[in-house]
């Protein structure tokens, strides 16, 4: 049983567990099965997750970056991988197992035209779609800082850094720290991405700005608690446009990633936690508590972290993809992985679960009522949906053109 001073402690993995869920969600989205969704649900939160945190945070882990206890395996090359809030066991998790899922399952109907060019499809809400996006900045200053888990320690056994001077453990510096970091970054990411679209395309591109936004904020994730507040910024800006090369990358590709969930958790989930073995600071370390052996190699730091970072990259991706790739596989094989085309169109609110996630537009005229009596519930504002989408995809191209 777990014992009940580690409640809390349970309930804040059971939520990392949950995030990387919900990640690939945003990758299979509208056209995924419920009992799709259910099954890798239950594998993803119940084997996968568990076993890559076990590695990457638990004392008995391989991959772990703390001292060892007696009993306990020893580091990997010496000093292990420091992922302090989940670049890999959350993001990467989340977003490599929602790619395979969204190669397998294949692109929604209507996103592709037939040589292969993607059509617009936009959410039904810019402002819903901020509002999401400003949540998840906020949740975010509880999913950095608080990974350190506690505010205070005893007085701890002094450290000696590499230059000779002490350090102790003092895990309130870690937490304003990633504090300050989580906030610069996301910020920063949001204005990169909003320049970058701004030059290449001509638009101020709301989505693009939130999702660079959430871009920084994964890079910052593995080593907010680590790295000074320019490298925050420096992090986020390059994350950011991992984010938009890889979503231009996922479309070469006719990937159908609606929420664009792989080139934000798993793309930059990789940068972040390669960043962490460039810009970790040997002090930030000591005083986080990990072990110093090695640190960023832009400041003297050796190569061990940084290739324990690697290792661990490596081992995130071939584990996810071992599990996810065979049960999105059998799934498809056996006709549960995908709604039907009917469904598909009409609108799984409607087909799979009876209800609308959405209001219908006003019928303006009497005859359009009458018509649409004779329809299947929702099936014209779904098919005009879909006809104003190629309409817009055929003048943009004629004005290209």
């Amino acid at each position: 049983g777990v014992a009940t001073q580690d409640y809390l402690f349970v309930t804040f993995q059971l939520l990392f567990a949950a995030t990387a869920c919900t990640i690939v969600s945003g990758c299979v989205c509208e056209r995924i099965s419920f009992y799709a969704y259910l099954g890798y649900a239950f594998l993803l939160t119940s084997f996968v997750y568990p076993v890559i945190s076990h590695w990457v945070w638990s004392g008995d882990g391989w991959l772990n970056g703390f001292p060892a206890s007696p009993g306990q395996p020893s580091r990997l090359f010496g000093q292990g991988a420091i992922d302090f809030a989940g670049c890999s066991v959350v993001h990467m998790v989340g977003g490599f197992s929602g790619l395979i899922g969204c190669a397998v399952i294949g692109p929604r109907h209507g996103r592709f035209d037939s040589e292969g060019n993607p059509i617009p499809m936009p959410g039904h809400s810019a402002a819903l779609t901020a509002l999401g996006a400003f949540l998840l900045w906020f949740g975010w200053l509880g999913f950095n800082p608080g990974s350190a888990l506690v505010a205070a320690t005893e007085v701890s056994d002094p450290v000696v850094l590499s230059d000779g001077s002490i350090a102790y453990v003092q895990p309130h510096l870690g937490i304003a720290r990633a504090s300050l970091n989580t906030i610069l970054a996301a910020g920063s990411g949001g204005l990169t991405a909003l320049l970058i679209v701004r030059i290449r395309d001509r638009i101020n591109d709301l989505t693009a700005c939130l999702n660079g936004m959430l871009a920084g904020l994964v890079s910052i994730t593995s080593g907010c608690a680590f790295v000074e507040v320019y490298a925050a910024i420096v992090i986020a800006m390059i994350g950011s446009a991992i984010y938009l090369g890889t979503s231009k990358l996922e479309l070469m590709l006719k990937l159908d990633d609606p929420l664009e969930a792989w080139p934000i958790h798993g793309a930059v989930g990789m940068w972040g936690i390669f960043a962490e073995g460039l810009f970790s600071r040997e002090l930030h370390q000591a005083e986080a508590g990990f072990l110093i052996r090695s640190w960023g190699a832009f400041y003297g730091g050796g190569g061990r972290l940084l290739a324990a970072e690697v290792i661990t990259i490596l081992v995130v991706i071939g584990f996810v993809s071992a599990i996810m790739g065979p049960f999105f596989l059998i799934l498809k094989a056996v006709g549960l992985l995908r709604i039907s085309a009917d469904a598909e169109l009409l609108g799984n609110d409607f087909e799979g679960h009876g209800g609308f996630a959405y209001p219908e537009d006003v019928i303006e005229t009497v005859e359009a009522e009458e018509t649409v009596k004779e329809l299947p519930p929702n099936f014209l504002n779904r098919t005009i949906m879909i006809d104003s989408r190629k309409d817009s995809a055929s003048k943009i191209n004629h004005e290209d053109v």
